[in-house]
């Protein structure tokens, strides 16, 4: 029975991931680098690093030639990624799935580092704390929710979780041993490793494991930690350098381009650039800032999601005398971290979900010290019901919070309606009669549509030959808009621009089939829409239309718990029997509203 319960815990976590990923597939700008890179690496391959024509290729073809970002990112994770995606992607049958696959991929690499993660905190606390270590990890929406996405950050994860992990183990044994050792020197070169490769601010997690070692376990300046840094540097210094030099020095912005660097001259380390540009530059605070604290009093309650855990089991596991030391020594270079980056202005909670293993794995001592104890006090039993009653609370308020989060794509989504309404085997341009087969379609995707979801990985029958074809057109580093073969369709040429002077112009609006757009009255010319695409909006627990209110125009409250469900699942007569409980209780009900964000148009009047 034992073995059945942990093998459903192991397995609960990829699929809880893999979950996620199903019901929001599409990605948000944060992510586009890295996702628009694999899919770069996957289709036109790397340019020989010797090669002449090098840059001239990374311009024609690469996403970042026209859209560099404001700092440079390290193309290594979008290679791993594509190189454990490429055997796979024949059996595929469309880019978007291939898409799916890259971000499963991670996910799963993600979830597996979590899950080894259990066999550290089974050591420092028993197996019920490592199984209570896994429900409360696969019920926390964020950490599930990010595991897939393309993020610089989530990259990082798999190699801070098994450094944490290695932390841990070392903890729980002898300093002097040679196992403990050996763990010590790991965790330091992956933390040192994955601050070089992903994240210069991981240097903070490195500087405060080390002081931590240093202050329990006697950590060795010669054997240990000097080994750990020269190894890392030896080893993810040279690939970043070599590879993001190939790829990003053709098109570095003059603006992030020391006046002593040449592009033959120097190597290009992506996260040294971000470091100075966000942190010693403070460019970071253009994104926006947040209080001192906010980490503490704000992002950490909602990444923990269950209030249990760092109201009661937290500090009862720093509180035992079993538990004490190791789980001080565990949270504390996890806790300096986040009060170290809360002097940085900008804050986002995805900055700190390194540390989320750490303080859910003390959270889980203590819950197992209570529940291994509830038949000897009333009290230990209240408190094991109330820990045995939040987890399944828990997993009903993290699919709240991923229903409403699939709602924030409607990029994705009416880019995904543009294809169904036109397929690619029918061709908008045979819908017109002006035109013949083979000629070009062009489509204008918004800024809003570039954000919430729209992706190469989405564009139809992208491929090599395509955009060789037609690289006439593209070739220019400035270029904005993607040419994409439909076959016997012609050319789907999908443009990214959003000069203000453009946007004005009649002219302009004259070259383009399609548009996907928040406004339609922004579309200068004859134009109609063919769909609209909600989104969310916002929660609230006063119904619009009740008592007196009317709804937004475009706008609609779903109700809960109906918001869980497809909403091909919900059924007329189920929404009905809610809204008349509503009705009844004065129009006072958790509900989330939507409302249309993106229409897709088509030129022309509107057909009779």
């Amino acid at each position: 029975m034992a073995n059945t319960i942990d093998t459903f815990l192991a397995l609960l976590l990829p699929a809880v991931v893999l979950l996620h990923l199903v019901a929001a597939p599409y990605t948000k700008v944060e992510e586009s680098f890295n996702i628009q890179a694999v899919h770069d690496i996957l289709v036109y391959g790397l340019p020989g690093p010797f090669s002449q024509d090098a840059s001239d290729y990374i311009r024609t073809y690469y996403d970042h030639a026209s859209f560099p970002g404001a700092v440079p990112r390290t193309f290594v994770g979008a290679a791993v990624l594509s190189g454990l995606a490429r055997p796979f992607v024949r059996f595929l049958s469309s880019p978007a799935h291939v898409q799916l696959l890259v971000r499963g991929i991670l996910g799963l690499f993600n979830a597996v580092t979590l899950v080894r993660f259990r066999a550290a905190v089974d050591v420092a606390y028993g197996k019920t704390a490592g199984r209570f270590y896994l429900l409360f990890i696969a019920s926390q929406f964020h950490l599930v929710f990010y595991a897939s996405r393309t993020l610089p950050n989530i990259l990082a994860l798999p190699l801070t979780t098994e450094a944490l992990r290695a932390f841990l183990l070392s903890l729980s044994t002898s300093p002097k041993l040679r196992p403990s050792s050996r763990r010590r020197r790991l965790s330091l070169y992956l933390l040192a490793a994955s601050a070089i490769l992903f994240r210069a601010e991981l240097a903070l997690l490195l500087v405060t494991t080390a002081v931590t070692y240093f202050l329990f376990a006697r950590l060795s300046l010669r054997s240990e930690l000097l080994p750990a840094l020269i190894a890392s540097s030896l080893i993810a210094l040279p690939l970043t350098l070599g590879l993001d030099t190939l790829l990003w020095l053709p098109r570095l912005p003059s603006t992030l381009t020391p006046p002593w660097i040449t592009t033959w001259s120097l190597p290009l380390w992506p996260e040294l650039q971000g470091f100075l540009f966000n942190f010693i530059s403070g460019h970071s605070s253009d994104w926006g800032t947040s209080s001192w604290h906010w980490y503490f009093t704000s992002a950490l309650p909602r990444l923990l999601l269950n209030p249990l855990l760092y109201t009661l089991c937290i500090p009862l596991s720093t509180s035992l005398p079993a538990q004490r030391r190791t789980t001080i020594a565990l949270l504390s270079p996890s806790l300096a971290f986040a009060a170290l980056y809360s002097f940085l202005p900008h804050k986002e909670a995805r900055f700190i979900l390194y540390i989320l293993p750490a303080l859910t794995a003390a959270a889980a001592g203590g819950a197992s010290y209570i529940f291994t104890r509830r038949s000897k006090s009333l009290i230990y039993r209240l408190s094991s019901l109330a820990l045995l009653h939040s987890i399944p609370l828990s997993f009903l308020a993290s699919s709240t919070l991923l229903s409403i989060s699939a709602h924030n794509y409607p990029g994705g989504h009416a880019l995904s309606s543009l294809h169904t309404l036109i397929p690619a085997t029918v061709g908008p341009t045979l819908l017109d009669a002006e035109k013949g087969s083979g000629s070009q379609v062009r489509i204008h995707l918004s800024n809003l549509a570039l954000q919430t979801g729209v992706t190469r990985f989405q564009e139809l029958h992208r491929s090599r030959s395509s955009s060789s074809c037609s690289s006439s057109s593209s070739s220019s580093s400035s270029s904005s808009s993607t040419p994409v073969s439909v076959g016997d369709a012609g050319v789907w040429e999908y443009d990214k621009s959003d000069s203000p002077a453009q946007l004005l112009d009649p002219v302009w609006w004259e070259g383009f089939d399609y548009a996907i757009i928040e406004n339609p009255q922004l579309a200068i010319g004859p134009w109609h829409v063919i769909a609209s695409v909600e989104g969310y909006k916002g929660v609230g627990l006063r119904v619009p239309g009740s008592e007196g209110q009317r709804p937004g125009e475009e706008e609609r409250a779903v109700l809960w718990p109906l918001v869980l469900l497809p909403r091909q699942w919900r059924g007329n007569g189920v929404e009905r029997a809610l809204a008349g409980l509503v009705g009844r209780l004065g129009g006072v009900w958790p509900h989330v509203r939507l409302g249309t964000r993106l229409y897709v148009l088509r030129r022309g009047e509107m057909p009779v």
